[in-house]
């Protein structure tokens, strides 16, 4: 239980295991406003993929892409982002 607090931003650069733990936290109970997360995934010879994954479950958890950079998508909660737009 979070005791209904949770960041206004947080982000997550885990290396390799930020997919998992996207799906392993409760959205309903960590709710920030924004989620920073590293969406590039590279290979041992360099190249580089989305990792769609990430967006699918943060939108189905209500939040919706705000931005991309090179390596990172920045997500927005859907709610939240009606009132600032």
């Amino acid at each position: 239980e979070c005791g209904g607090k949770s960041p206004a931003f947080l982000s997550l650069d885990i290396e390799g295991v930020d997919v998992e733990v996207v799906k392993s936290t409760d959205w309903s109970c960590v709710r920030p406003a924004v989620v920073c997360v590293e969406t590039r995934e590279y290979t041992a010879q360099g190249a580089g993929r989305r990792v769609s994954e990430i967006n699918t479950h943060l939108a189905a958890a209500g939040y919706a892409v705000y931005a991309e950079t090179c390596h990172n998508t920045i997500h927005m909660d859907a709610e939240m982002g009606r009132t600032i737009s």
